[in-house]
């Protein structure tokens, strides 16, 4: 899946509308709420399609609008001296860095996590040598115990 022809799209609409150059506290607040009316607006769409099986692509037009809506905070979040490309970059692999390699790793953070009363369980993923720990409640991956956030401080030019 390659979304660059929609993130491309999303910053010319931006342009043309003058939000590009829209910055401030009060842009960005406004940014984040039109990301949290697309999130309902996926939701609803996904519970309309539940109850009646009906328009399960409002689902993809509606994630899709989600993005439209983040590459919006993010091309603010630009305009403020982040550099997105190197934060995209670090927040990949710091996701990535949740699959740990070793089998030793993955049964201590089990044990670790049921110690914390998660239920979970593990399963290893031949594709990419690494393991994969799940919640058994939710089906979230969860993070090992050698899991290290990002800084996310690192993100902004010239700090």
């Amino acid at each position: 899946m390659n979304l660059q022809k929609l993130v491309d799209l999303s910053l010319q609409f931006n342009a043309i509308s003058g939000a590009d150059k829209e910055i401030g506290t009060f842009a960005l607040i406004k940014q984040v709420d039109f990301v949290k009316d697309e999130a309902r607006e996926l939701r609803d769409a996904h519970v309309d399609f539940i109850l009646t099986k009906e328009n399960e692509g409002e689902i993809v037009k509606e994630a899709l609008d989600v993005l439209v809506t983040v590459v919006g905070v993010l091309q603010k979040m630009q305009n403020l001296g982040y550099d997105i490309e190197a934060a995209a970059e670090a927040v990949a692999l710091n996701n990535l860095s949740k699959y740990p390699k070793t089998h030793t790793e993955a049964m201590q953070s089990l044990q670790d996590l049921a110690s914390q009363g998660v239920n979970a369980y593990v399963s290893y993923n031949p594709v990419y040598d690494c393991y994969v720990i799940r919640d058994v409640d939710a089906g979230k991956v969860r993070k090992p115990s050698s899991y290290q956030k990002v800084d996310s401080n690192s993100f902004k030019k010239g700090v």
